[in-house]
């Protein structure tokens, strides 16, 4: 066929990416073409070498005695002149004095499946935030698998701070398409949405539309969900997913995440759950010291919360004012290049014909033949030798992308 000429621009940016700069912005592009591998290395690039939470504020304490810190800070806790903010500081400092180290923890700590440990505290909650970090799909893939469980409990709305407002017709058509959103581009965050309208969610679009950051962007984003579901539907439970530390249920005078400002505006308990920081990395030097504890004394085979000798989740204590639970993610493997968060037992594995040898290295999209040209692809990746489709059974129309951002090829795939 012909070549068809900046047909994906986007992907020439990527092929052109500069791995030594850039990190963050270079592993959201990997992403969202299923370069999973070059994500996570970017990604690991970005992070700081990690110490454990309970050594943090040795150096500050310096020669004085600890039990003597201990008990200023309580006092400080329980007078009733200290600002909310400052008790805030004190109950976070007196938790890093007071936490045991990662090897005391998990020494004595016991592991939960993470979908049934959420699923079970969202029944008793109208409104559950989830986190994600924009380059890493497998927390897109996570929020997925909550949905149906979620649903059965009265779960009727998922808020997305990626859903942009321009595709107006995202609800009825059923699926989305490139301008739906920026980081819907990533097919998995184009499958969760498929999901949840599958399903029947109303979906709720509530980043600011305003040239606002800090505070007041948090502010607009609590006041849009407000007033999207609970000022109007009581009955219906919500899910948030949203970026990174927008979701912390604590706040300052620096900054309210609009978590933060959500729980102020329903007065009354949110479920929040970071995914972000217990994660995998490249670099063992990098990894959390708690995430290094669990991976040591555990095998990590699927999304897990872990459990202190209390009986209450293991967070970390920077976290724990705003956090409710924190879910340890598996270290991602590869089988026929595909990881392994991806399969599920809906979706078929349909490895590459030697056809597209010759384009090794370019890029491959499946959509769906009844969804529309700009729909989002249901799966894409960089073709190497012995790579594989994960799709579930139906008719697709299949694309091939060389790193120029031209369409150099086309065919279709039936799966029964």
């Amino acid at each position: 066929m012909q070549r068809v000429s900046n047909f994906a621009s986007e992907f020439r940016t990527y092929c052109a990416l500069d791995p030594k700069s850039n990190f963050e912005l270079n592993a959201v592009d990997a992403s969202f073409f299923g370069d999973f591998q070059t994500a996570l290395d970017q990604a690991t690039k970005r992070e700081p070498v990690a110490t454990d939470p309970s050594e943090r504020f040795s150096h500050a304490a310096g020669e004085m005695d600890k039990a003597q810190i201990v008990r200023a800070l309580q006092a400080e806790i329980s007078n009733p002149s200290t600002t909310a903010e400052d008790k805030s500081s004190a109950q976070t400092f007196l938790d890093l004095l007071t936490t045991p180290t990662a090897e005391e923890l998990f020494a004595s700590s016991k592991s939960v499946s993470a979908i049934s440990y959420i699923v079970e505290k969202a029944k008793a909650h109208h409104f559950t935030l989830i986190n994600e970090a924009h380059y890493n799909s497998q927390h897109r893939a996570f929020t997925k698998e909550l949905l149906k469980p979620l649903w059965e409990e009265g779960y009727r709305y998922l808020a997305l701070e990626a859903l942009g407002y321009e595709d107006i017709s995202l609800q009825e058509r059923g699926y989305p398409i490139i301008a739906s959103g920026y980081y819907l581009k990533d097919s998995n965050f184009g499958n969760l949405v498929r999901e949840a309208l599958q399903l029947g969610y109303t979906l709720v679009a509530y980043e600011t539309q305003n040239k606002h950051d800090g505070t007041p962007r948090d502010r607009d984003q609590a006041i849009n969900i407000f007033k999207q579901t609970w000022n109007k539907d009581q009955k219906g439970k919500v899910l948030v997913h949203a970026g990174y530390n927008h979701i912390s249920e604590a706040g300052d005078t620096d900054y309210e995440p609009m978590g933060h400002q959500l729980k102020k505006l329903l007065n009354q308990e949110i479920l929040t759950i970071d995914q972000v920081q217990m994660v995998g990395l490249n670099d063992p030097l990098k990894l959390h010291p708690y995430y290094r504890e669990a991976a040591r004394n555990y095998e990590l085979s699927e999304p897990t919360v872990f459990m202190s000798s209390k009986g209450e989740a293991i967070i970390d204590p920077i976290l724990r004012l705003g956090t409710d639970v924190q879910v340890y993610h598996p270290t991602t493997k590869y089988e026929l290049g595909r990881p392994h968060w991806m399969k599920t037992s809906k979706l078929k594995q349909i490895p590459l014909t030697s056809e597209f040898d010759a384009y090794e290295g370019f890029l491959v999209q499946a959509l769906h033949q009844s969804e529309k040209e700009e729909s989002v692809p249901v799966d894409q990746f960089i073709i190497g030798k012995g790579s594989a489709f994960l799709l579930q059974s139906g008719k697709y129309n299949l694309r091939i992308i060389n790193c120029e951002g031209e369409l150099v090829g086309v065919a279709q795939l039936e799966i029964d």
